[in-house]
């Protein structure tokens, strides 16, 4: 950001846009918090959303150059995905750490959430959204 990127909050980014010939991402289409259809151009696009939702995201890419998804060529992309499950851990502290001051953990969760049919799915030109986030503080 101190190079000039914007951060857009409550964006929901639903496809990697690319230059002709599909060898170059030029921006993203989104929607933006009130569930308007936007795009951004960029000189540079990175995605680094997480294992699921990148591979989501390129699979929502699909143009006649990549019919399957971008970086789908041989149909694996996502197909191959492993997860660590971690689902306990417990420390005891001489001191007060002041848990309950923001999550200790973000995770995402897909099995459990959706799919849900919202109007932003619709305006996006998909079918239903799946995905979910859970964060874990001093409560589960």
């Amino acid at each position: 950001m101190r190079a000039g990127a914007r951060l857009k909050a409550r964006c929901f980014v639903h496809r990697v846009d690319l230059a002709p010939g599909g060898r170059r991402a030029t921006g993203v289409s989104y929607l933006d918090a009130q569930g308007r259809h936007r795009t951004q151009r960029a000189d540079l696009v990175i995605l680094a959303p997480s294992a699921i939702e990148t591979a989501r995201l390129l699979l929502l890419s699909a143009t006649s150059d990549h019919p399957h998804g971008v970086g789908n060529r041989s149909g694996q992309l996502g197909r191959n995905l492993m997860f660590h499950f971690f689902t306990l851990a417990f420390a005891q502290f001489a001191q007060d750490v002041h848990a309950w001051r923001g999550p200790s953990t973000t995770i995402t969760i897909d099995d459990f959430f959706g799919p849900d049919f919202p109007p932003a799915a619709k305006q996006a030109g998909l079918p239903y959204l799946k995905g979910g986030i859970c964060e874990t503080g001093r409560h589960r």
